[in-house]
């Protein structure tokens, strides 16, 4: 059973960018509930959905109205302010404990490779996985064993151990980490020290004109 964390939600009127921006500058999160026959304009406060949900994603919540009303939704998307790491707004919807959803998963690393005793470097490559489960039953995270990868050795998708009950949809073939040698981790940091210069003289030469 996933854990449940509580939302205070309250009924919002208004619709529209201005009326967003406003809510925002009160500490409000614009929200929009889906699902079960109908859609619902709400809003929540900013501090308590970082302070209980913070980053998480395609988790259960159960969302307290005004009048007590209760109702169990999983968060479908977030909008995050790019420069302030802040929620912008805030999709749910509607679900049923016995329902399939489709929900991503985060990926967590574990293990050290032993790859890395003679100079690999870790590469990952996805963090999350798209799944069908039960709404009961969405795994917090899925857990990618590294520990036995030697150099040149990776990890796809199709390798993945996944709780009963959870159906992956990420095509099988999608690489999910590897390790790397140190030679190509170095040409990496090379490329990327190199655009960042690039792109600094053009700024530079931006600010000249």
């Amino acid at each position: 059973m996933p854990e449940m964390i509580e939302l205070s939600v309250m009924a919002r009127a208004a619709a529209g960018s201005a009326e967003a921006r406003r809510m925002r500058r009160s500490g409000d999160l614009p929200a929009v509930i889906y699902g079960g026959g109908g859609e619902s304009l709400v809003k929540l406060s900013t501090f308590e959905f970082m302070k209980k949900v913070g980053f998480s994603s395609s988790i259960m919540v159960a969302l307290v109205g005004e009048g007590g009303e209760r109702s169990t939704a999983i968060i479908k998307e977030v909008q995050w302010d790019r420069l302030t790491d802040k929620p912008l707004h805030v999709d749910f919807y509607r679900v049923s404990m016995d329902q399939i959803v489709e929900v991503k998963v985060p990926l967590q690393i574990e293990g050290t490779p032993k790859g890395l005793l003679f100079g690999g470097v870790l590469d990952q490559l996805m963090y999350e996985v798209q799944v069908k489960v039960k709404a009961s039953a969405i795994p917090s995270r899925i857990t990618v064993d590294v520990s036995g990868l030697d150099i040149g050795d990776g990890i796809h998708v199709s390798d993945l151990e996944v709780p009963e009950g959870v159906t992956v949809d990420t095509p099988g073939d999608h690489p999910v980490a590897h390790v790397v040698p140190p030679t190509v981790e170095k040409v990496k940091e090379e490329e990327a020290e190199a655009t960042a210069e690039e792109a600094s003289a053009a700024s530079d030469s931006e600010e000249k004109k």
